[in-house]
């Protein structure tokens, strides 16, 4: 699973799972260290240095149970400053933790809120998870790769922030929710264009031309658009017909 991860790095995560493996409480659905390895393999060693084994560990294992119940669709934003009695690890910065299913542009939408509301960030580790949970959105594995067809990708990001108060924790929750909301509207019910798509749109706009039929170009090189953009079809089209030429 960690077959690409520098050496450095790996020694700096072994030691972090087993500290997890230690500390980790009762009714973890997911083994501690398997998680930690997951959680932090792509995160550079020089980030992971200057960090505690136990407060790395810590932050792992609070972010497995704040997605443990996780439907899909559904997103989980929470921004604190972390108390190690309640949270499990500390920090003198901020923490913002997320879950939600796997999108294009997350990472960049998170941090074009950050960079509007004037905040540095000061570390981030991103997993992107292979999930299986039962029905009720309960996590029960977690994968790198080779995952089985039920599992789904995820999103868990922790971000440390520069600190904030009280009141702008909430703030900033709030608009990291519409920033993620929007994401999900611009990339969610995308639909498949298959010819018979193609063919009732040309009927409709009086527009059969050419470029509307299966082939090199045409028909369904034009073969997802999202539902709720189903005018930039023509668009696409004709952009397609241009470049051809």
């Amino acid at each position: 699973m960690l077959g690409n991860v520098p050496a450095e790095r790996l020694k700096i995560i072994e030691g972090i799972a087993a500290r997890a493996t230690r500390s980790a409480k009762r009714g973890l659905p997911v083994s501690p260290a398997d998680l930690v390895r997951a959680y932090y393999h792509g995160v550079a060693e020089e980030d992971l240095g200057l960090r505690s084994t136990e407060n790395l560990a810590g932050a792992a294992l609070f972010h497995a149970r704040l997605a443990n119940v996780r439907r899909h669709g559904q997103t989980i934003v929470r921004v604190f400053n972390p108390d190690p009695a309640r949270d499990g690890f500390d920090s003198p910065n901020t923490i913002v933790a997320l879950a939600t299913d796997d999108m294009p542009f997350l990472v960049d939408s998170v941090g074009i809120v950050f960079t509007q509301n004037g905040i540095k960030v000061h570390f981030i580790a991103h997993p992107v998870l292979m999930v299986e949970r039962d029905g009720r959105g309960r996590l029960k594995a977690h994968h790198l790769e080779n995952s089985p067809a039920d599992a789904r990708p995820e999103s868990w990001q922790f971000i440390e922030v520069e600190r904030l108060d009280e009141q702008r924790l909430e703030t900033l929750r709030d608009k990291l929710l519409q920033s993620l909301d929007d994401v999900a509207c611009a990339t969610g019910d995308w639909m498949q264009i298959d010819q018979s798509r193609v063919d009732a749109f040309a009927a409709a706009t009086l527009d059969d031309q050419w470029i509307h039929r299966a082939g090199p170009v045409g028909g369904l090189q034009a073969a997802h658009l999202p539902e709720v953009d189903r005018h930039a079809l023509k668009l696409a089209i004709t952009l397609d017909q241009v470049i051809s030429e």
